[in-house]
């Protein structure tokens, strides 16, 4: 009776281990429908619908940016800020008429991405916004 208790058990601690690691990945998976081009990391990338979900479930902090098509984007390496209030978007910061891929919004926090090479130079605009395009989950 013992050993099928703790078969019991073991079994029940696996189930619920796929089941939070499940859980965790679903947080941060989203896509989102960007109607302008914009920079992720080093690379422009053109307006299209977009997922993004985590390479692993044992780095939370490793993003994959893809095309609905599958085609990979980026992966992007940002700790999560999980003082988010589970609202899902992107957020770009716009200088006149380039967009650079900012923050990533998830149920699991915000993704605060590192800033593009090219970004101090257009920080000197006058025309600085930000701008935020929703996500679904």
């Amino acid at each position: 009776m013992k050993k099928h208790s703790v078969g019991v058990l073991l079994t029940l601690a696996v189930m619920l281990g796929l089941s939070a690691v499940a859980h965790g990945q679903s947080l941060d998976a989203m896509t989102a429908n960007v109607p302008f081009r914009f920079v992720v990391n080093r690379a422009t990338v053109p307006a299209g619908s977009y997922s993004i979900d985590r390479v692993s479930s044992a780095n939370p902090s490793l993003l994959r940016l893809r095309s609905m098509d599958g085609t990979p984007v980026a992966v992007v390496f940002s700790p999560t800020d999980p003082g988010a209030d589970g609202t899902i978007k992107l957020v770009f910061d716009k200088y006149n008429e380039n967009y650079f891929l900012r923050e990533i919004w998830t149920q699991a926090g915000v993704h605060q991405l590192s800033t593009s090479n090219m970004e101090p130079r257009m920080a000197k605009a006058e025309d600085h916004d930000m701008v935020s395009v929703g996500g679904a989950k």
